[in-house]
């Protein structure tokens, strides 16, 4: 995937753009994207982060510090800032947080717009988080496992997000936010998030037009698209570890959905055989999704996966015991071996004999894989040439692990340029 539109809006004479929260680089790629140019200013706490947005975003000045630390009036140097992108951690909002503690130290990082913006004036700030984010409010103490704990006073929902709101509005910003999706700014994702613009120099705020979509001038961008068909997937039966009892109900309920009732995106192999495949999730209790459709959110650990249904003509004389395994889509979903007896025969069709094209196929192997990280950043919406395994001269390389982080935290590119273009334009 590349991006070779060239930029559409410029920075006045003399303005710097700093990106808060830097991380890897996502938004920082698509600031460039827009304007031709990487943010002057890259700050995050995180060292490796910080290399890898380095690596890609070499003539940045990096500040590798806690962002309150970094005084705004030094860093600027008297020079104009025309954009502040702000990227706060939000796993302190996020769902996922379930009921694990929460920290008032994090989920404050937003504050520092209001004291930047006093500083130096930033032209226009745009922030991202998570949807919840506009929840931010005060938190209480409660008492779990003979622990007191800080979780958010639900009663008081959204107070310190509409007070910061209000610190903005007082500072002579005007301000609009809503939640976006990436997948319609043609990044392979359907990753939803809240951006907000904050703008000196307009009364009005707007939010760029969708590009990809259902009645728009692109459609979504589909998962295969972005998956490297040349790795195969590994057999779930010939594993040394089997995999958990929750991994294989999350695949069973994958080859009913996307193989046995759907309709399936078909691979056909050397071999003859076809290959079924579609995307298992590992959060949330998600099923996944097909080929046809853009991938979920990317998260910043493992959590999506490749898996696919290999399928084999069945000749004429052919018997059942040809096929490597029979597929149960009930209670537990487990697979059964043919070489013993049928589970219980049910009113619904529960074991898997397929047509596909009017031919008769069995189901002889099911595999699955999680999808490696240059899937992820395309899926992001990066381009092919981003460097995230060669951290450079005298750096340990990228681990996967990390590769994984970076990618999950990132802002997608292409939603990043689209916000810039708008908040920038003439006019």
């Amino acid at each position: 995937m590349t991006f070779s539109r060239p930029p559409q809006v410029r920075l006045y004479p003399g303005e710097i753009c700093v990106d808060h929260f830097a991380g890897g680089g996502g938004a920082s790629l698509g600031i460039e994207w827009a304007l031709g140019q990487s943010p002057h200013i890259a700050i995050n706490h995180d060292k490796r982060a910080l290399a890898m947005h380095q690596r890609n975003h070499p003539h940045t000045k990096h500040y590798q510090e806690n962002i309150w630390e970094v005084d705004p009036t030094e860093a600027c140097a008297g020079r104009p800032v025309g954009l502040l992108w702000a990227s706060p951690d939000c796993k302190h909002f996020s769902r996922a947080k379930g009921e694990t503690p929460v920290q008032n130290g994090v989920r404050g990082l937003a504050w520092v717009l209001p004291k930047w913006a006093k500083a130096v004036r930033p032209r226009v700030m745009i922030l991202e988080n998570v949807p919840e984010f506009e929840t931010w409010g005060p938190l209480h103490e409660i008492e779990k496992d003979g622990k007191t704990i800080l979780r958010p006073d639900k009663t008081r929902a959204g107070e310190t997000f509409h007070a910061w709101l209000r610190e903005l509005s007082n500072l002579g910003y005007s301000i609009e936010y809503r939640v976006l999706t990436a997948a319609d700014y043609g990044a392979p994702t359907t990753r939803k998030r809240l951006f907000l613009i904050a703008h000196r120099d307009r009364d009005r705020v707007t939010f760029p037009r969708a590009t990809h979509g259902k009645g728009r001038p692109m459609p979504w961008v589909p998962a295969h698209e972005i998956i490297d068909w040349s790795l195969p997937c590994q057999s779930i039966f010939a594993r040394k570890k089997p995999l958990a009892q929750a991994t294989l109900n999350r695949i069973a309920a994958g080859v009913d959905r996307y193989v046995v009732q759907g309709q399936p995106f078909v691979v056909r192999r050397d071999d003859g055989n076809l290959v079924l495949p579609w995307i298992t999730k590992h959060y949330g209790g998600m099923v996944g999704n097909d080929m046809h459709k853009t991938l979920g959110a990317i998260t910043a650990v493992d959590s999506n996966a490749l898996s696919s249904a290999t399928l084999s003509p069945v000749t004429s004389g052919g018997e059942m015991q040809t096929a490597a395994f029979l597929m149960k889509y009930y209670k537990s979903g487990v697979c059964k071996p043919v070489t013993g007896p049928l589970d219980t025969v049910r009113t619904k069709g529960c074991f898997a004999l397929i047509e596909v094209r009017g031919v008769p196929h069995r189901i002889v192997d099911i595999g699955t894989r999680m999808l490696q990280p240059h899937e992820l950043y395309a899926a992001q919406g990066f381009d092919d040439s981003y460097e995230y395994v060669d951290a450079g001269p005298g750096v340990k390389p990228f681990t996967q692990r990390e590769q994984i982080r970076m990618c999950g935290n990132a802002v997608p590119p292409p939603v990043a340029r689209a916000l810039v273009e708008e908040a920038l334009a003439e006019g």
